[in-house]
């Protein structure tokens, strides 16, 4: 019995001192799907527009130090204000001072897509 207590023990230990160097960062976004960002934030959106079946911007990394993996997620909604799909876009090693184009594919289907909100950028 006390070897599988010093047993959890010690797999508890190992497991918070391998999350340790583990950071992330998560932006939220209002109903509008924009958000006023200060300088603070690490993960900042600068601009986004629709174009031709994508969701094209900006992101830059503000932290002074390097996201291993930045991903942004991103609602679609139709000229009802329905939501007809979601989409994404990730990229790696994303360094300080940096600044990612991302590009989502709507592929909802031509025509389909009127609005986007962005929902979440995360890094870690």
């Amino acid at each position: 019995m006390k070897k599988i207590v010093l047993l959890l023990l010690g797999l508890c230990v190992l497991l918070l001192l391998m999350s340790a160097g583990c950071t992330s960062t998560t932006t939220n976004f209002d109903t509008s799907g924009h958000k006023s960002i200060s300088a603070t934030d690490d993960l900042q959106l600068t601009d986004s527009n629709l174009e031709r079946g994508l969701v094209v911007g900006h992101v830059k990394n503000n932290a002074a130090k390097t996201f291993r993996s930045v991903k942004i997620n991103i609602n679609l909604y139709d000229e009802t204000g329905a939501q007809v799909g979601s989409t994404m876009d990730i990229v790696s090693n994303l360094e300080p001072g940096a600044v990612w184009t991302f590009k989502a594919f709507t592929s909802v289907g031509p025509g389909r897509v009127t609005a986007y909100k962005v929902k979440e950028i995360s890094g870690s």
